[in-house]
């Protein structure tokens, strides 16, 4: 028979278990203080800590000090080392007098210091290999560091050389850079390249501006690096030159005129990944390149990166094979042969317009038409079939370059209401200003087939819960028109009403259209309990799409989790590829109401 209890007095924790005739007693913060009360005591004392900067002496405890040291862990069990030795001679400098704050903290757990001197207690906690003290400040400066005070704690890390804290200001100084940018620009072209670049670079940087910020901040980052450049003589040093543009391409902070004159400068030094990274950043924004000529300057590997590049920018694929007949036109004659037909297999065949893939089989375009084959236009002519019977395309078939779709915005989900969704893509002006509904920019439009019991058409895709719901009726729907773009969706976000746990969506079908009359199921729910609280999201694939669409529906086509029909959802954002920019008009809603 095995009997067991458990009592807890006065801070003290006993458990008996007759079975093994074991008792395990705890007492509570019994050493919450640690050693704290032989620190600088001779009592026990069983070694010298000579400090030889400051020629101090201090009286220690070898067990105390090897359990939160590694150092010293390692220094009294070295073999080289006399075990028994009563002094140990320490040469680490200490400017701001932490050495003994060190100590401290090794015997007592906790320490108190100028702030002025944390970064030198995190220099001296990690040469002496004390862990838990370099966490802790590290833990400590994430709380402490201000608009006001990184810039001292920016400046001292770089004087004791600690990477970790200046990791931590460069950081800081990306997330909050738009709010400290005026003190930036004053310290700034002091900082060494490496900083200077690190902070560009950063990816904090991205996540602290966006909507009209964003645009703002481009163009301050866009200016200061100019003047940097110019202070520095960047575009003369190869290597400072591959770490600027390494900075301004990973934040998507490089304007594509600029990037241009940045390729043009990493073709002349032959640097070939800064050339493809700046040839994409003009991928994804040729639509504002301001001097389209600059193009032509670029040699034929760059240029063959541009028109190859999944993300670039287009109305449609006929603009792609014009632009690649002016380059073969101005550049022809400087070109090889294999540097042409390169060039020419950038072209998505498939996606031609019927009259330019006819005009290739013809061979009435000069300059296209001699590199490329007649297997190349049967496979893109397969590649149409495929289409037109929808078999799904697969995006990561390794099938030839030309016969992929241009990825020119691809919209992947990643967490419910990111920022990787097409409303949120257009609700920003395309990542250009602060969010505002994209029914108020005049991008959407939204509809319902009964009476709202509580909100509004915008609440149904709110990016905040919100209570919205229609009224009780059989077969209601939501329909959302988009004006400017087609989708071929892969996915779709919705989220329930925040004014209940109750009536959650049930039985109901994503449909869509192309023309606003006929629908098709894209994904057929029934008895789906995924939405079972208020506010809460889900997020569903849509799987086997192969047509772009206008027009969205959410149809409830049965009774919800109370057995009613009331449709209750404030919440809803799709994914997919965006196949082009429509030439449609943008009538934007005025004295649309966003407090409402």
């Amino acid at each position: 028979m095995t009997t067991s209890w458990t009592s807890d007095n006065n801070n003290i924790t006993t458990t008996y278990t007759s079975s093994t005739q074991q008792v395990d007693i705890s007492v509570d913060n019994l050493f919450k203080d640690g050693f704290a009360k032989y620190f600088l005591n001779d009592l026990f004392a069983d070694v010298s800590i000579y400090h030889v900067p400051t020629n101090k002496y201090y009286k220690c405890h070898r067990i105390i000090l090897s359990y939160r040291s590694q150092f010293f862990d390692h220094l009294f069990n070295s073999p080289f080392r006399d075990s028994a030795s009563d002094v140990v001679e320490v040469h680490f400098d200490d400017n701001d007098g932490v050495f003994e704050k060190v100590l401290e903290f090794i015997y007592s757990g906790k320490v108190s210091i100028s702030t002025e001197a944390i970064v030198s207690l995190r220099v001296a906690a990690d040469q002496l290999m004390c862990e838990e003290l370099s966490k802790g400040v590290l833990d400590f400066l994430e709380k402490f560091l201000t608009n006001e005070n990184v810039f001292s704690v920016l400046d001292k890390s770089l004087k004791v050389c600690d990477d970790l804290v200046l990791e931590k200001a460069c950081g800081f100084l990306a997330l909050h850079f738009m709010e400290i940018v005026e003190t930036f620009q004053t310290i700034c072209y002091d900082l060494p390249p490496q900083v200077f670049f690190g902070i560009i670079a950063h990816e904090n940087l991205s996540k602290g501006s966006i909507g009209s910020d964003l645009e703002r901040r481009n163009e301050l980052i866009s200016e200061i690096v100019e003047v940097y450049n110019k202070k520095y003589l960047v575009i003369e040093d190869i290597e400072l030159l591959k770490l600027c543009v390494d900075a301004l391409t990973q934040n998507d902070v490089l304007p594509p005129d600029t990037a241009i004159k940045y390729l043009l400068e990493c073709d002349q030094h032959d640097l070939v990944e800064q050339s493809a990274a700046c040839a994409r950043v003009l991928a994804s924004n040729y639509h504002n390149i301001k001097d389209i000529q600059l193009i032509f300057k670029m040699i034929p590997e760059s240029f063959c990166e541009l028109v190859s590049c999944d993300d670039l920018f287009i109305k449609n694929e006929d603009q792609v094979l014009d632009l690649v007949l002016q380059y073969l036109e101005k550049r022809g004659n400087d070109l090889t042969i294999e540097q042409k037909e390169n060039i020419v297999k950038g072209i998505r065949l498939t996606f031609l317009s019927f009259d330019k893939l006819e005009m290739i089989v013809h061979s009435t375009i000069p300059f296209i038409s001699e590199y490329v084959s007649r297997q190349d236009v049967l496979n893109a002519l397969m590649e149409r079939v495929k289409r037109m019977e929808k078999i799904p395309f697969d995006i990561n078939d390794p099938i030839d370059n030309n016969l992929k779709p241009r990825t020119t915005r691809i919209f992947t989900h990643k967490t419910d209401f990111d920022e990787n969704g097409i409303l949120y893509y257009l609700g920003t002006a395309f990542y250009t200003e602060k969010y505002t509904s994209p029914e108020a920019r005049g991008y959407v439009k939204i509809s319902a087939s009964c009476g709202f019991e509580s909100g509004k058409t915008r609440d149904l895709i709110s990016r905040e819960p919100t209570s919205c719901n229609l009224i009780n009726q059989n077969n209601s729907h939501i329909t959302i028109e988009f004006v400017s773009i087609l989708i071929c969706p892969n996915a779709y976000t919705l989220r329930h009403t925040s004014a209940r746990d109750s009536e959650c969506l049930r039985n109901w079908r994503l449909q869509a259209s192309t023309d606003g009359d006929n629908y098709i199921d894209l994904k057929v729910h029934s008895n789906d309990g995924s939405l079972k609280t208020k506010s809460e999201s889900a997020t569903w694939k849509i799987d086997g799409a192969t047509e772009y669409y206008k027009y969205f529906r959410i149809l409830q086509d049965g009774v919800n989790s109370s057995n009613n029909y009331y449709l209750s959802m404030a919440g809803f954002e799709i994914y997919g590829i965006v196949k082009s920019i429509l030439d449609a008009e943008i009538k934007p809603i005025e004295n649309y109401d966003l407090d409402q």
